[in-house]
């Protein structure tokens, strides 16, 4: 098995990052709600406060769907990258080789 750096790990990695970050805004909105709007409800107009939590919790939805929004960027801004490559190697085997490029290579007997 070869250990060096590969594009599946590379990408891998990318979308690790972006769940791994948005799990970290989701955890910390949802701590500093906790401290802002629970506590204070004890004191405050109860009502205000849990409307209010309940606003930030649907924040917290929406940063699990901005995590997916970024996962599907990642995922077109690799595929935009890779499409020129893809092709034209497509088109130089068509122009060069003058073959179908999704038919399996021909063998060519001895003598033949």
């Amino acid at each position: 098995m070869s250990s060096g750096v590969s594009f599946p790990r590379i990408l891998l990695l990318a979308v690790i990052v972006i769940v791994f970050s948005e799990a970290i805004k989701i955890a910390l909105n949802f701590l500093l709600d906790i401290v802002i709007f629970l506590f204070p409800a004890f004191s405050h107009d109860l009502f205000r406060v849990l409307s209010s939590f309940l606003f930030h919790t649907l924040n917290i939805f929406g940063l699990f769907f901005m995590c997916v929004v970024n996962i599907i960027a990642l995922i077109f801004s690799v595929a935009w990258t890779i499409l020129p490559w893809v092709v034209g190697c497509i088109l130089l085997k068509i122009l060069i080789w003058d073959s179908d490029p999704f038919s399996p290579p021909r063998t060519y007997a001895a003598g033949l």
